[in-house]
């Protein structure tokens, strides 16, 4: 083997997410001279990675079936694609939902490896999210390496099918609290003695943010020295603005956009909550508690991704809306942050690139021997 493996990564976009967090955390570790990632893009939009990932050596193919809907055109061009590209002998597949697809009209030309990798454990439950989920049930038909970032996911997809449970990771170095960078985080963003409640995420239906302001508005009453730090982007970020408006809480409220160093912005925060509606392992929910930061998640998280003894798992729902401001007021009181050891290396991404680079290479060996 002189020139690296090229592995075929598919994705949804190339911006800040937990998913494309942690598939970009693998790709800045993994030894390049044995495995070099390549990029299958389903938005014809430039995303935030990939000037980062041309400069690592790898190459980016853009579809746009997720803005146009155009599945006839999409297979087309899946068609094209793999007969024009026959050095792919691992496609690793982090989009479900289009996953009978790609790795359908893969397994069509020939490719030896063909992964799925579950990183969700619900969906919405709606018409077009049973639709989604219909799709992503089929993701495992044409696959023949199953992996999922938690028990939860793998049976989300997989159901009573074999899979591997491959933890999500982080750099965990540069999430170790920093008290200048705290100062110099909050001076920037315009914070002084407020206590933060922080959030990263896409804003969408499944982190529930409108859930999040509810919480807020009531802890901020209880406590007005107080502001809420936000990350992401989404479809929903007008409405949230909205609502944020409505509920009064607006001037309290940091909408701070999509960020590649969001180690910087944990710094800043007092503590982080993830209410979300389902989750595979979030890969923000990791991150946080390496900051240090106290952490309240919804029950509908996976327990899997719990590092830290004191973090919390809350039910949501209205009824429920007590137990969150009770929990986040009272830690205010003790208002502490965790001092985390490396508690475990399940979670360190040199851990995690390390596994998965000897799995391509052993899957390359397999079908090259």
């Amino acid at each position: 083997m002189t020139e690296p493996i090229r592995v075929l990564q598919v994705v949804a976009s190339l911006n800040a997410g937990g998913m494309e967090n942690y598939i970009m955390n693998l790709y800045r570790m993994v030894d390049k001279s044995k495995v070099q990632f390549d990029f299958v893009v389903h938005h014809a939009a430039v995303g935030l990675y990939e000037d980062e990932i041309q400069e690592l050596g790898g190459k980016i193919y853009h579809f746009t079936v997720l803005d146009d809907k155009n599945v006839v055109k999409y297979i087309s061009e899946l068609n094209r694609f793999f007969d024009e590209h026959k050095e792919y002998q691992i496609i690793h597949g982090h989009l479900s939902s289009l996953a009978v697809f790609y790795l359908g009209v893969a397994k069509k030309y020939n490719v030896p490896w063909r992964i799925a990798h579950s990183h969700g454990a619900g969906f919405l439950h709606t018409l077009k999210g049973t639709a989604k989920y219909l799709l992503f049930r089929t993701a495992k038909w044409n696959a023949n390496v199953r992996l999922a970032c938690s028990t939860e996911a793998g049976k989300y997809l997989y159901g009573k099918d074999t899979f591997e449970f491959v933890p999500n990771g982080i750099d965990v170095d540069r999430f170790t609290f920093d008290e200048n960078k705290r100062i110099e985080m909050r001076k920037m963003l315009g914070i002084r003695d407020e206590y933060v409640i922080g959030h990263v995420g896409r804003f969408n239906l499944q982190k529930n943010h409108e859930y999040l302001l509810r919480i807020f508005k009531e802890v901020q009453q209880k406590t007005p020295n107080i502001k809420l730090l936000l990350l992401g982007e989404g479809e929903l970020f007008s409405k949230i603005q909205n609502l944020a408006e409505d509920l009064e809480i607006k001037d309290k409220i940091i909408f701070a956009g999509v960020h590649k160093d969001v180690e910087n912005y944990y710094q800043a925060m007092d503590a982080f909550v993830l209410p979300s509606l389902f989750e595979g392992l979030p890969v923000t929910g990791i991150e946080a508690q390496y900051s240090g930061l106290p952490c309240f998640f919804s029950d509908e998280v996976t327990r899997e991704v719990k590092i830290c003894s004191d973090t919390k798992f809350l039910k949501i729902g209205n009824e429920n809306l007590g137990l969150w401001v009770d929990a986040i007021s009272q830690q205010r009181i003790n208002k502490e942050r965790n001092k985390i050891e490396l508690i475990t290396k399940k979670f360190d991404i040199r851990t995690a690139a390390k596994s998965m680079e000897k799995r391509y290479i052993d899957l390359w060996k397999q079908s090259n021997s």
